[in-house]
């Protein structure tokens, strides 16, 4: 275990709490096996992605940003989602070193310790999926300095309507820049996944945030969508860029920003919900557990 305040008998930060959680959770051999299976599902999809990247059958091949970007825009939603769900699913995790953080800080401290720990728990989730995926796309494209997809179109290879990165990102910002922008909602759905997670778990209801976030993962793919009012708002509607904007053309920025706008004030809600939750819960945690 980590060194940190809370081992030599100080009143720790919240950073000594969030690592004292990080470390435990590196070192889960569940975390090690999703981690695993995150690298061969990246190689999986960058073969697949150098076999099958065409336009009118005729093949293209775009730089490794300009493909971050279109896993990050609508590819990754799905399967990366179902294996951080599974890396993710004890929050917090059950281990007795809680105890220590607990005698040596106050529950509130606690509480946004373990909010800490689920931040960096995200990034650095979406951080590995990004590295895994560009080193393996990395084998048959190239990094380029632009959107190739400019040129193509002014080639009159194909139409505007056609090309795989909106118009309103390849004309408005670099494909880095785009990778961050596409970044943003992913993290906010997977940051509202987790507090939603940790709540239920201070609520004594640790398995029910997983099987919640778990049927809503493959609902999409098990339930009849169509069959749903139009207006009926679902998580899968707020998961990637291209879900939110795609059906407001011309004013797609505007329509991130209300829905980030929505993200931060739910996510500072369930922030101050485990506030409350934290002060009256009662807190069992066991040596047993040993993912």
């Amino acid at each position: 275990m980590v060194d940190t305040a809370i081992t030599r008998g100080k009143r720790p930060r919240l950073t000594p709490i969030a690592l004292a959680n990080l470390d435990a959770w590196v070192r889960s051999p569940r975390v090690v096996a999703m981690l695993l299976c995150l690298l061969v599902y990246c190689a999986m999809e960058a073969l697949a992605d150098a076999q099958m990247m065409q336009v009118r059958g005729v093949a293209i091949t775009l730089t490794v940003p300009e493909l971050i970007f279109i896993k990050l825009n609508n590819g990754f939603y799905l399967m990366a989602s179902l294996l951080f769900l599974v890396m993710i699913s004890e929050i917090p995790r059950r281990i007795n070193y809680q105890n220590y953080m607990l005698m040596r800080a106050t529950r509130s401290r606690w509480v946004l310790g373990q909010c800490l720990y689920c931040l960096w728990l995200v990034l650095l989730t979406i951080l590995v999926l990004v590295v895994f995926y560009a080193a393996m796309a990395s084998i048959s494209s190239g990094w380029g300095g632009g959107f190739t997809e400019n040129a193509l179109i002014a080639q009159g290879q194909y139409e505007e309507y056609e090309s795989l990165v909106p118009q309103f990102v390849r004309y408005g910002m670099t494909p880095w820049t785009a990778c961050l922008l596409a970044a943003v909602p992913l993290f906010f759905f997977w940051m509202t996944m987790v507090l939603i997670i940790l709540v239920l778990g201070l609520m004594g209801q640790p398995l029910l945030g997983p099987m919640i976030y778990g049927v809503l993962l493959m609902a999409q793919v098990t339930i009849f969508w169509e069959a749903l009012p139009a207006s009926f708002p679902l998580p899968y509607h707020f998961a990637n860029l291209n879900i939110i904007t795609a059906a407001y053309p011309e004013q797609e920025l505007q329509r991130l920003t209300n829905v980030l706008l929505g993200y931060v004030g739910l996510c500072a809600g369930l922030v101050g919900l485990l506030l409350l939750v934290g002060r009256r819960a009662d807190f069992v945690f066991y040596t047993d557990n040993k993912e």
